[in-house]
C-alpha cells in the first residue's frame, strides 16, 4: 500500500468521524436555562393545533391606554400623515385597534382633497373592491386638513391625499382588534330555549371587547326545558263584577306563563265593566331568563298574562377589566402556579375567569459543585432570580474531544501512522 493512499484513507476515515459526530468539539460554554415562550404543534387532529406556552393575560396598562396615541403613517413627497387614536392602541404600524383621527400636513403646497375607500375582496373576482367611503368627515386648511372616521369604524382603508399641484400620496390603514383572551359566558337552557353559550374574543392591544360569537347547544340534555306548571290548578268562580262562568288555569313555576285548563275560556261581564287588571302581580327576568309580566285584576283576582311583549334578558352585565383589576380580582401568575383574572357580573352571581399559565423560574448559576468530564456528568446549584428557590441540577457530560495526531511518521522504508486522542487523555 503506497504513502499517499493511506494518508488519503486517513483523511477519509477522519471525515467519516467527523460526519457521525465523533470529532465534533462541543462547547465549554454554558447557558442556565430561561423561561422563553414555545409553541408546540399537535398534528393528532385534523386542524393544526397550536399551543403557546406561559401567555400573558390581557394587559391592564393596555386597557388604560393612553388618551393622546399618535403615530406618523406617511411622510413622502412632502406630505405627512399622523394617526391619532383618542382609545385603544396600534397593533403595529398603520393598524389600530379605534377608529382614528388623521392629521394631515403639507410642504409642498396646500391640501385640494382627502379621499378615503374602504377595500374588500371579491371572491368571485379573487381581487380587492374599492369603494367610497362616505361616512368621516374632513376639514381642510390650506397645507393642513384633518379626517375623522365614524366613530366604530372597522377594516381596511385606503387614504389619498392630493395636493393643489397633483401631487398625491396613499396610505393603506386597517382598524381592527388584535385577537387575543377570550372567555365564554355559558346561559342555562330556559322554558322555551336551549342552553347557549356566548364566546366573546378580546383584543390583546387594548382589552377591548372585538366581537361575540353564539351558540345553541345540540346536546338532548341541554334542550328547553319545557313550562313546569304547579299540581295546583287556580279556580276563578263566577263573579258578579267580571265573570261569567269559571275559569281554571295553572302557572309555570319557573317563567310565570299561564296555561289555560280543560279549554276554559275566560268570559267578562261586559255589562258589569269587566276585568281591572290595574295591579301588577310579578315580572320575572334575569341576566339569563326572559321575563313575563302578569296582571292582576282588582275585582276577582284573576291573573293576567300581558299582551306586551316578552321582557327579554338583560345579559349579563360584566366588570370591565380595569374594574375587576381595582377591586383586587386579579391574581398574577408566580414561578409554579397559574394566575387569574376574574370579572363579576354587576346583578347576579355569575363569574368570567381567564387563566394564564406560571411563569417559571428563572434561573442562576450559584455554585459549580463537580464539573463535568469527558465520561463523567457534572452538578451545578442554581437559584430563581425571582421567588428565591434553590435547585441542584445535574450537567451533561462534554463528550470526546479529539485531535489527530501523529504518532509514527512515515519514512522511506516504513509506514507511519495516526491516531486519534481526547484532549483529557482519557480514550
Amino acid at each position: 500500500m503506497s504513502r499517499l493512499f493511506k494518508i488519503a484513507l486517513s483523511v477519509t476515515l477522519c471525515l467519516s468521524m467527523l460526519v457521525s459526530g465523533v470529532c465534533v468539539p462541543v462547547s465549554a460554554v454554558e447557558t442556565v436555562n430561561g423561561t422563553a415562550s414555545s409553541i408546540t404543534h399537535d398534528h393528532s387532529h385534523e386542524h393544526q393545533v397550536q399551543t403557546v406556552a406561559k401567555t400573558a393575560p390581557i394587559s391592564t396598562t393596555a386597557v388604560a391606554a393612553a388618551a393622546d396615541n399618535s403615530r406618523v403613517i406617511l411622510s413622502k413627497n412632502g406630505i405627512t400623515v399622523t394617526a391619532h387614536v383618542l382609545s385603544g392602541n396600534f397593533t403595529s404600524n398603520a393598524y389600530m385597534c379605534d377608529a382614528p383621527e388623521l392629521r394631515i400636513s403639507s410642504t409642498k403646497g396646500d391640501i385640494s382633497e382627502v379621499k378615503v375607500e374602504q377595500r374588500s375582496y371579491d371572491y368571485d373576482k379573487h381581487e380587492y373592491v374599492n369603494e367610497a367611503y362616505n361616512d368621516g368627515t374632513s376639514a381642510l386648511e390650506g397645507a393642513n386638513a384633518t379626517y375623522s372616521f365614524k366613530e366604530g369604524a372597522r377594516g381596511n382603508y385606503n387614504v389619498t391625499v392630493t395636493l393643489e399641484g397633483g401631487v398625491s400620496e396613499t396610505v393603506n390603514i386597517m382598524i381592527e382588534h388584535a385577537m387575543g383572551g377570550r372567555d365564554v359566558i355559558d346561559y342555562p337552557a330556559t322554558c322555551t330555549l336551549p342552553e347557549r353559550h356566548q364566546q366573546n374574543y378580546y383584543c390583546k392591544t387594548c382589552g377591548g371587547l372585538s366581537h361575540s360569537v353564539n351558540s345553541f347547544s345540540t346536546d338532548p340534555a341541554e334542550q328547553a326545558l319545557g313550562h313546569t306548571y304547579s299540581e295546583e290548578i287556580i279556580t276563578v268562580s263566577e263573579s258578579e263584577n267580571c265573570e261569567k262562568k269559571e275559569v281554571k288555569y295553572k302557572i309555570c313555576t319557573v317563567c310565570g306563563h299561564i296555561e289555560y285548563a280543560d279549554g276554559n275560556v275566560n268570559t267578562v261581564d261586559e255589562e258589569n265593566g269587566g276585568h281591572d287588571f290595574t295591579e301588577l302581580v310579578e315580572t320575572k327576568t334575569s341576566c339569563t331568563a326572559d321575563g313575563t309580566t302578569i296582571y292582576k285584576c282588582s275585582k276577582c283576582g284573576v291573573y293576567k298574562l300581558s299582551s306586551e311583549a316578552v321582557t327579554k334578558a338583560t345579559a349579563h352585565d360584566m366588570q370591565t377589566w380595569a374594574e375587576a383589576e381595582a377591586a383586587g380580582q386579579r391574581k398574577p401568575a408566580t414561578c409554579t402556579e397559574n394566575g387569574s383574572f376574574v370579572r363579576n357580573c354587576k346583578n347576579c352571581t355569575y363569574q368570567s375567569t381567564l387563566t394564564y399559565a406560571a411563569t417559571g423560574h428563572k434561573w442562576t448559576l450559584e455554585e459549580v459543585i463537580e464539573e463535568a468530564t469527558c465520561q463523567k456528568p457534572g452538578s451545578r446549584k442554581v437559584k430563581c432570580s425571582v421567588c428565591g428557590a434553590e435547585e441542584t441540577q445535574t450537567v451533561q457530560i462534554t463528550g470526546h474531544v479529539y485531535q489527530i495526531t501523529v504518532e509514527k511518521a512515515a519514512t522511506c522504508t516504513e509506514e507511519g501512522y495516526y491516531v486519534n486522542k481526547c484532549n483529557s487523555g482519557t480514550a
